[in-house]
């Protein structure tokens, strides 16, 4: 059962991947990420090969992608802190390892439930949901999607039930 489900967006979902595609998912209950393939009519198949993939967490709540389509960042939790796994992505959708130093701290002591990323691919965006007040942990992103270091200020508190984000596709 792979528990919480969220889609990534995935560059090679296009019909002209020579793969088709994959959907990536996480599961709450193991913290691992789950890679499908897609044919090229967007059909789900079978789990890829090494799918699940560690995430370094115990729990994963969130996951999204970059547009460039070379990365996969999935939103969990260690022991109590709220932590940003990334994967690095080929041209062909696989999951290649994980990004040296995964996973990142967000710098709050909860979960991650939900991450997006801006148009341009130079922020990602985890928010989290607090039963007081929530946050977002903003962190820089550089032209291959590695995450960097959390921008100045982060986390941000957000307020009471702060659960999900969205970024104008404009940018």
């Amino acid at each position: 059962d792979a528990g919480a489900v969220d889609a990534a967006p995935d560059a090679a979902v296009d019909a002209s991947a020579p793969s088709g595609g994959h959907v990536y998912v996480v599961s709450q209950e193991t913290g691992d990420l789950l890679a499908f393939s897609l044919d090229a009519k967007g059909n789900l198949g079978p789990q890829v090969a090494g799918s699940p993939f560690a995430t370094g967490g115990l729990s994963a709540y969130s996951v999204t992608g970059n547009p460039a389509g070379t990365r996969v960042y999935a939103g969990v939790v260690g022991t109590g802190d709220g932590r940003v796994a990334a994967f690095k992505i080929d041209a062909n959708s696989q999951v290649t390892g994980t990004q040296s130093g995964s996973p990142f701290s967000t710098g709050v002591n909860a979960p991650p439930t939900r991450l997006t990323v801006n148009p341009a691919g130079t922020r990602l965006y985890a928010v989290h949901q607090g039963t007081a007040s929530g946050s977002i942990a903003v962190f820089a992103l550089n032209a291959a999607g590695d995450v960097g270091a959390l921008r100045p200020g982060s986390p941000f508190g957000t307020g009471t039930g702060t659960y999900a984000a969205s970024i104008n596709p404009a940018g």
